[in-house]
């Protein structure tokens, strides 16, 4: 086996080893300090298109957790344009929804309202609106980051 031949077979099994590394743990085992720092973010409701990957929480600017019961949010991940997330505002039907980002807008998107199962109705071709959300300084509880998960385990499958 010549040079060229040894180091495209050590790329192949490092690429393969990658991979499995990456597909055999879950999202839910990343802890959630793993969300982007928010106070990198704190105020930014510019372009998300522009925001890297990873997982965020965005809300309304003047939304204190404490000075609501129920606060208005959206956790999302983000994967270059794909974002699939929790959209928390509506205090009667929080929805897990997939779709695209241009601006600050999910495009094409596909929402999935409780029980989260796969025969339950999808709702495809909606806009998103994001504008008025920005990036808050918020400890994501164990409850909020598993809501997450279960819309990135139906979107993922």
């Amino acid at each position: 086996m010549n040079s060229s031949s040894k180091f495209f077979c050590t790329l192949l099994i490092a690429g393969i080893a990658t991979a499995v590394i990456f597909s055999s743990g879950t999202e839910s085992e990343a802890p959630v300090s793993a969300w982007v720092a928010a106070s990198q973010l704190v105020g930014s409701s510019a372009d998300l298109t522009a925001l890297p990957t990873g997982r965020y929480y965005f809300a309304p600017p003047d939304q204190s957790s404490a000075s609501r019961k129920r606060p208005s949010f959206v956790l999302f991940r983000k994967s270059g344009s794909t974002i699939i997330g929790w959209d928390h505002r509506s205090a009667s039907e929080p929805a897990c929804f997939r779709g695209f980002i241009e601006g600050d807008q999910v495009v094409r998107a596909t929402r999935l309202f409780a029980p989260y199962q796969p025969d339950s109705v999808l709702q495809s071709g909606e806009t998103i609106d994001m504008s008025g959300l920005e990036s808050t300084d918020h400890e994501i509880s164990a409850a909020e980051a598993q809501s997450l998960q279960t819309c990135m385990n139906f979107f993922w499958r």
